[in-house]
């Protein structure tokens, strides 16, 4: 039997989905979970409300390490940023994030190693833009982007995280 569902209540739910202008559905990753279509290697991006007559400011980023993967979380105040991330080169050791329609108040910024990344550099922000440079700790790291309230971050799998999970 089909039931009705009626269209204003759709609609309703849909707006937060396409509020996020995201394919993650989730803030918090369930390490038990595992990994799913949304890791690869692929260019990602997604526009946002945040431009050059009103930037999203943008603070200091963080690393948070996970039982397979590490996230690098990039927290904002003001409209959501439109993002673009991707491999820089052609050897996929450094994933840089691009966040467009922000002002970063401070300069370079160091961060410790993890099991995924080596490091990371994030640069001032010019023409509204700020790059984050992230040299990943394998090239070709499967990675993933989600938007949470204020926030932008981006998972990056641990090296042989995804062929151990494969081969169970």
């Amino acid at each position: 039997m089909r039931r009705w569902v009626p269209k204003a209540l759709i609609a309703l739910l849909a707006v937060p989905a396409l509020a996020a202008g995201c394919t993650a559905t989730r803030v918090e990753a369930d390490d038990e979970k595992g990994f799913g279509p949304e890791w690869d290697v692929v260019q990602r991006y997604g526009s946002g409300a945040a431009d050059e007559e009103a930037p999203a400011r943008l603070v200091p980023f963080t690393v948070e390490e996970h039982q397979t993967y590490d996230r690098v979380v990039l927290a904002y105040d003001g409209s959501r940023p439109g993002y673009r991330v991707q491999y820089g080169d052609a050897s996929e050791e450094t994933l840089v994030i691009a966040l467009r329609g922000v002002r970063v108040d401070s300069g370079s910024r160091d961060a410790p190693r993890s099991p995924a990344i080596s490091g990371i550099r994030q640069a001032p922000a010019v023409d509204g833009v700020s790059r984050t440079s992230v040299a990943v700790a394998e090239p070709g790291l499967p990675f993933r982007v989600g938007l949470g309230i204020g926030t932008f971050y981006v998972d990056i799998a641990h090296p042989g995280a995804l062929t151990q999970q494969r081969s169970e």
